[in-house]
Parts: structure tokens; sequence; C-alpha cells
């Protein structure tokens, strides 16, 4: 038995643990049957109105129970540390305007640095902006790559006459 104490009011829990029965063989196993409620013919509304009253009394105690078991696990949890629901108590980070100016100017710098570092030689540079070099292709790669997607285009133009 765990006892958790909450203020005024004492929680207690009790496990209890019962063997399964097990079933002779898989055929022979019991079905699962509902509590189907029963209306014989002729009932006056009455009937269903208590029937109603009685089932929302009985989701009342259900959810009652469903909140001590809340907070026996909340207890436990803090007992534990393990509380995984719970968000942190430390506030969030406040930044000064200032210190976030510093910061932008500071990554501005590191980004300047690595974009100075892939930039080609000055001499090379045919206009005058800082941007790095264009990449062109050799003709005689052009002509190799046309050839290859030619030939590909062809087998597959092949194939689908062939089907």
């Amino acid at each position: 038995m765990i006892e958790i104490g909450y203020g005024d009011s004492q929680c207690k829990v009790t496990l209890e643990v019962s063997p399964k029965p097990t079933p002779t063989a898989p055929s022979q196993s019991t079905p699962i049957q509902l509590n189907v409620l029963k209306i014989p013919r002729g009932s006056k509304m009455s009937n269903l109105e208590n029937a109603l009253r009685e089932l929302r009394e009985k989701r009342g105690r259900a959810q009652i129970e469903i909140e001590k078991l809340d907070q026996i696990i909340s207890g436990i949890e803090s007992l534990t540390g393990a509380s995984v629901l719970h968000k942190s108590s430390q506030p969030g980070r406040v930044i000064s305007a200032a210190s976030r100016r510093k910061m932008a100017l500071a990554q501005k710098a590191r980004w300047a640095s690595i974009r100075k570092g892939s930039q080609p030689a000055v001499g090379a540079i045919k206009t005058a902006s800082l941007a790095p070099a264009k990449r062109t292709m050799s003709a005689s790669a052009r002509r190799k790559i046309a050839a290859t997607l030619r030939a590909r285009w062809a087998k597959i133009r092949a194939a689908k006459k062939a089907a």
C-alpha cells in the first residue's frame, strides 16, 4: 500500500494483483461480455431517466477517481524527480536590445569572413562586385552530355515502340 499526503487529506492506494484465469485451449476462451441496459416493452420514461441518472453518477465517480489517480501520480513523480509532463519553472532568457545588436554584428562578421574565404583572387574578378566566380562548362563537356541524353531518349522511344 502506498500512502501520499496532500495538505489536509490523505490518499491511499492499494494495488491488488489477481492471477489471470488461463483457458485450457484457444478455442475455449470466454468472450468479453458487456453489461447491456435491457428495457422491457411498455416501460415508462421514468425508467430511462433513472438509468440516465445512474450513468451520470457513475461517470462522476469515475472522474473523481481519475483526479485522485492524477494526484497520486504527480506525488510519486515529485518523489522520483521524473516529471515529464510539467514545464520548466525557469523563465525564458531575456536579452537586451544592445546585446542583440552586438550578437547580430558578430554573426554578420562571422559570415563575412566565411564568404571572403570562398571568393576567387582579386585579379580574376571581371566585375566590380564581390560575387564568387560563376562556373562554366566546356564545350566538349556539353557535347558529351547532349550525346548521352540523345542516346538515353532514343532507347526509351525504342522501348515504347516495341511495347
